[in-house]
């Protein structure tokens, strides 16, 4: 547990579970990064920022939808981040958040937007001055960009698979998989953007206590770039289906034509086998077994039927 305390117009920091105490007796504003379950954790949460111990429970949970709960003094909004940067697993993490009149406390499982933020605060302490809310928007702002180079990325997937689909080539046994992979990384994104796009337009229009009327609009910019990233996932998501659709009828076009072509050789095979095997019966006297052009005269009579099977399928139109 650490935070970040505003003392006389300058911002202190302290790990130590009194000196927390004792400021948020003094009402000083401060921001508190839980870090790890631990006992003394839940009893400041639970005795000196009077946080419901059920509240405690989801904030310390693995699983958990997007929310917002007004309870008491406080506000408790969970909104998803993300896990990496790769296009092909959207792995979502939880940014949880209590705001209260004097206090912010963050739990968040991915470290980094805690520490872009604790180095966006400390280079600018006037943020943690202006009230919890603001820190709650700039810690919401951080991990929601998170989503437009995501987007981007998975974009420039979802297109090069679009061109393999369709390329002639047979190299593409991975590219199933491929997609199907893409489709799961948009279809976690789409699990979560109807609720995490609700509790953003309810951040930016509902009129919280704990949410002045001046960090609205931020709140609402917010929603706006979260909204961008629900709709085009949505987007990806007929794109890719429809990839799909596209590469099963193409490789289904493709087995049939091969298909086809087999039939067509041993349509030509079956009649020249039906002649070859006349000659392979064990009869002493078979029709010209004895003529000085005999073979001659049944090669060409295969030659004729070969010739003759193909030239009806070209008028028909079957090669």
């Amino acid at each position: 547990m650490h935070a970040h305390l505003i003392v006389d117009g300058r911002m202190e920091q302290t790990d130590s579970a009194e000196a927390i105490r004792a400021a948020h007796a003094r009402s000083q504003i401060m921001w508190v990064e839980l870090g790890e379950p631990a006992p003394e954790t839940e009893r400041v949460l639970v005795d000196t920022f009077g946080v419901h111990p059920l509240i405690v429970e989801d904030i310390f949970g693995e699983r958990s939808v997007p929310k917002i709960e007004q309870m008491g003094g406080y506000l408790y909004v969970v909104v998803h981040a993300l896990r990496g940067d790769d296009p092909t697993r959207a792995e979502m993490g939880l940014l949880d958040l209590v705001v209260g009149p004097t206090f912010v406390l963050t739990q968040h499982r991915e470290g980094a937007a805690s520490e872009r933020l604790r180095a966006r605060i400390e280079g600018s302490p006037q943020l943690l001055a202006q009230g919890p809310a603001w820190v709650a928007h700039a810690f919401i702002d951080m991990v929601i960009d998170r989503f437009l180079p995501f987007m981007e990325g998975l974009r420039g997937r979802i297109d090069a698979a679009e061109l393999r689909v369709m390329a002639s080539r047979d190299d593409q046994h991975h590219l199933l998989p491929e997609l199907i992979t893409l489709k799961r990384s948009i279809q976690a994104l789409c699990r979560i953007s109807h609720h995490q796009r609700e509790i953003l337009s309810r951040l930016a229009h509902t009129e919280y206590a704990q949410v002045p009327e001046a960090a609205r609009p931020y709140f609402s910019d917010v929603s706006d770039h979260f909204t961008r990233v629900a709709e085009e996932a949505e987007t990806y998501k007929d794109v890719v289906s429809g990839a799909i659709d596209g590469f099963l009828n193409v490789q289904s076009y493709r087995m049939n034509d091969t298909v086809k072509r087999l039939t067509l050789i041993s349509t030509v095979m079956l009649p020249l086998n039906l002649i070859a095997s006349f000659y392979g019966m064990n009869f002493a006297s078979l029709p010209g077994l004895s003529w000085r052009w005999g073979f001659l005269a049944v090669l060409g009579v295969m030659v004729s039927v070969t010739v003759g099977v193909w030239s009806f399928f070209r008028y028909r139109r079957w090669t």
